[in-house]
């Protein structure tokens, strides 16, 4: 978990915005796995921002993973 963590970071102030999803969205799926509550929550809610900063337009088999688990 903490490694998801650390690349999310990384991602984030390198600005790699597909990595971040994808570190964002292993994040979520392993806290649910756990059934991490709170945890699962703050990795859904980092998710969902990610997804909203997103270009429109952008149908990926990243977005559409992420988006199967804001479901």
């Amino acid at each position: 978990e903490a490694e998801l963590d650390r690349a999310l970071q990384t991602a984030r102030r390198q600005g790699a915005r597909t990595l971040e999803l994808r570190a964002a969205t292993s994040l979520l799926r392993l806290r649910q796995r756990r059934d991490n509550g709170l945890a699962a929550r703050v990795a859904r809610d980092a998710l969902q921002r990610i997804l909203d900063e997103l270009p429109e337009g952008r149908d990926t088999q990243d977005v559409r993973e992420a988006e199967s688990l804001l479901c």
